[in-house]
């Protein structure tokens, strides 16, 4: 089956990262140009896009570049709450654009049902309500984390802001410090 068609919005994820790469790799003078004009507005800016499916990949090259100029505890703490209040936002206003329908049928894919048989405790609560964290921490979607948690039905979406904050900013103060 073509993977290209059946999952488009994957598939989009995977050329932004893409993208993104070459980006910051041959224009890398201009973003940090960019972003040392925007200052804490820049962090907190850097924070909210850590987070979407098609800019977590610009997300996490700002903070590489933004590591070299701030302490990894300023960068996660002003990156987090940008994270948070952005999983909040984007999981509101932006329900049409979210990766749920597809891995919905992803996960339906036969190898895919062969190895949650096979290993059991892939589908367990915990196991889900942890991924979902690590995957919030990561510079992964959080679209992919909220959809673990939500899963698990361990957590209740109340805490979810909460929990976003600290995840992402565990994730981004790990990332600046691996980049200081």
């Amino acid at each position: 089956m073509n993977y290209i068609k059946k999952y488009p919005k994957i598939t989009i994820l995977f050329i932004t990262y893409t993208v993104v790469f070459f980006v910051f790799s041959f224009g890398q003078s201009y973003i940090e140009y960019l972003l040392s004009q925007l200052t804490l507005l820049g962090i907190f800016i850097s924070g909210g896009m850590y987070t979407y499916s098609f800019t977590a990949s610009i997300g996490t090259g700002s903070f590489i570049i933004l590591a070299k100029s701030y302490s990894p505890l300023i960068l996660s703490i002003i990156g987090g709450i940008g994270g948070g209040i952005a999983d909040v936002s984007i999981l509101k206003f932006l329900e049409k654009f979210r990766f749920s329908n597809e891995l919905d049928d992803f996960s339906k894919e036969k190898w895919f049902v062969f190895i949650c048989n096979k290993i059991p405790f892939i589908t367990s609560k915990i196991f889900l309500n942890m991924a979902g964290i690590i995957t919030i921490a990561s510079p992964l979607p959080d679209e992919l984390g909220v959809i673990l948690i939500e899963r698990g039905k361990y957590i209740s979406a109340k805490y979810l802001f909460i929990i976003g904050v600290i995840a992402n900013a565990v994730g981004i103060y790990i990332l600046a410090s691996l980049f200081s």
